[in-house]
């Protein structure tokens, strides 16, 4: 059975889909050719995440609970079969803490209806985002 949570909605909510080009510029690329990043704190294992992959974000969610980020991964993510459970650790750059922040990548399954190549996998930083500072929100 999966695990619902009153505030997290079963679909992707209709205001990101309704404005989602006004709060993040779909043309706007970093080095690398790479699609925008959006930064969705106390993330939980919301559906907004794999919808934003889908649409070529780079989604870096912050979560403080390590079963949401167990669950996200086990609800949207692909098998990867060298990982040792749902996600992929990530190695953060120096700016980020580890002894305070862990990373995780999950595989996003591209729509169905979609031919484009697989979205961006959807990074996850387990730690709390009150901690997290400037420098280290960049450095995602």
């Amino acid at each position: 059975a999966v695990n619902r949570i009153n505030w997290h909605l079963d679909n992707v909510n209709p205001h990101l889909k309704n404005h989602l080009e006004q709060l993040v510029d779909p043309k706007a690329s970093v080095a690398g050719g790479m699609g925008p990043r959006v930064l969705v704190p106390l993330c939980g294992k919301t559906v907004d995440m794999v919808f934003l992959s889908r649409q070529g974000y780079r989604v870096v969610g912050v979560e403080g609970v390590r079963k949401a980020v167990e669950e996200f991964a086990e609800e949207f993510g692909l098998r990867v079969p060298t990982a040792k459970g749902p996600t992929m650790h990530v190695n953060f750059p120096p700016e980020v803490d580890a002894k305070r922040f862990r990373g995780h990548a999950v595989l996003i399954a591209a729509a169905e209806q979609s031919r484009r190549e697989p979205p961006p996998p959807v990074i996850l930083v387990e730690g709390d985002f009150l901690e997290l500072g400037e420098v280290e929100a960049k450095a995602l």
